[in-house]
């Protein structure tokens, strides 16, 4: 026992690095909109990740994380103005990480799991003219927290470099609020116009919550 005591406190941590690369498709619900109370929503997400980590032994190692997460919604049952590009968000995680490589061989499967925050980084806006009518649309999502599980192969390059991939799941709920408006484009009409016709303007505000299950693959670097 004094042994084994003594085999465990001589055991270093050692801080690595880890930067990843990953796309993910997701296609998730929505609730809870004035105009359209349920629906499905899809997004494609890419992201980049930096991992601190320190490294208990050759197999499990746990770290604190960051990025950047890129999500583009592509397609919806909310969203009916046509003429509008797909919505872009942009989030920053911070998240805790814990990875296990299964063995002490040069190739060999892991798993990790992530649990963490995202924050929002501002709105998409779009506005555009048609039929002598000014439109101006906003949405945003929440900051909300996420969770996800990464499994694969790691492979040993040499005592500091590691390499892996594999395909990972993502979970998160957010809630996005869609604001809408309309006005008469002044500008198209004359004089008589001004005088003879009403000047047409209204607005809408949508808010839901998304349910969104990620899956997508991550490659990375571990050094």
């Amino acid at each position: 026992m004094a042994v084994q005591t003594m085999s465990f406190a001589q055991q270093k941590l050692t801080y690595t690095n880890q930067v990843s690369f990953g796309s993910s498709y997701g296609k998730g619900s929505y609730s809870g909109s004035l105009n359209n109370p349920n629906g499905t929503i899809n997004f494609v997400n890419l992201n980049f990740e930096y991992v601190g980590s320190l490294k208990f032994d050759e197999k499990f190692s746990i770290g604190l994380g960051t990025g950047i997460k890129h999500f583009v919604e592509f397609s919806n049952d909310y969203r009916t103005d046509v003429e509008s590009p797909n919505p872009q968000y942009l989030f920053v995680p911070a998240f805790l990480q814990a990875q296990y490589r299964f063995s002490d061989t040069k190739v060999s499967p892991f798993a990790s799991t992530s649990i963490g925050y995202l924050f929002s980084l501002g709105e998409w806006e779009h506005e555009y003219t048609l039929n002598s009518m000014n439109y101006s649309n906003s949405s945003k999502l929440d900051n909300t927290g996420f969770a996800n599980l990464h499994v694969g192969a790691s492979m040993r390059i040499n005592n500091k470099l590691n390499v892996f991939g594999g395909p990972y799941l993502e979970y998160l709920r957010t809630r996005n609020t869609y604001k809408s408006a309309g006005a008469t484009d002044i500008t198209e009409l004359n004089i008589d116009d001004l005088q003879n016709e009403p000047i047409s303007m209204w607005m809408r505000t949508d808010e839901y919550t998304i349910n969104l299950m990620q899956f997508g693959l991550k490659v990375g670097l571990i050094f």
